[in-house]
């Protein structure tokens, strides 16, 4: 971002603060990056007088569920997991690949995408179920491995690209 341009959003901020009375509690892009962001907020929140309630997670998913945002998310878990699965990168790759902007972001991201990838594969393999990314995974491990032999002269295939 243009530092100038930055300096005037924050007067703008500031002043309209200012104008109404109400508090801004100013956050920096180095706290984020050095994974401070939090420890900082909460600081400056406390130092305000703000009490703070961390709501139970059963709680906070029926909050996001009702503003519409768990379909939102479930959806982005649902296209993450078929990427994930189908590039075949560990979680310390990804974690890796992120870019220094946004390694605590990237690292967030991935301790909650660990925990529901974890719980989702132990639904489907308690339900006796693969993915498509696992039929393809596996179907490619069987081939590649020698272990497949075609009983067949020709095959005729829909959908080559899978």
């Amino acid at each position: 971002m243009d530092p100038e341009r930055y300096r005037e959003k924050m007067e703008w901020a500031r002043r309209l603060h200012g104008q109404h009375g109400t508090t801004l509690v100013e956050t920096y892009s180095w706290e984020r990056q050095e994974g401070a962001l939090l420890a900082h907020l909460e600081a400056k929140l406390r130092a305000l007088g703000v009490t703070l309630r961390p709501r139970p997670a059963k709680e906070a998913l029926e909050l996001l569920n009702r503003a519409g945002h768990v379909g939102i998310f479930a959806t982005l878990i649902a296209r993450f997991i078929g990427l994930y699965k189908s590039a075949a990168h560990s979680l310390e790759e990804l974690a890796g690949r992120a870019s220094a902007e946004m390694q605590h972001a990237a690292r967030m991201f991935l301790r909650v995408f660990e925990k529901l990838l974890a719980a989702y594969n132990k639904h489907i393999r308690a339900k006796g179920e693969i993915d498509f990314e696992d039929m393809i995974s596996l179907a490619t491990e069987h081939a590649r491995s020698g272990a497949y032999r075609s009983q067949f002269r020709y095959l005729i295939i829909d959908e080559f690209q899978d």
